[in-house]
């Protein structure tokens, strides 16, 4: 039984459907701006430029004291 090809589209329609909507949904749940939103993003900034400077210098030990803070 070969299926037919109204059915294929019908089914990517909705598929195509459902996926459109879950984006949306999820852009709409995604915080942009909130009070600490800035210092998260300060800190992250900060402990990557300390990973960064620590793997250059080539020492783990200072990479785990960092991940323990």
């Amino acid at each position: 039984m070969e299926p037919n090809l109204t059915v294929v589209l019908d089914i990517l329609a909705i598929a195509a459907a459902i996926g459109m909507v879950t984006v949306k949904i999820q852009q709409v749940s995604a915080p942009r701006s909130c009070g600490s939103c800035t210092d998260f993003k300060k800190r992250t900034h900060e402990f990557d430029k300390a990973v960064i400077g620590a793997a250059t210098i080539g020492d783990p030990n200072i990479i785990w004291g960092l991940l323990v803070k």
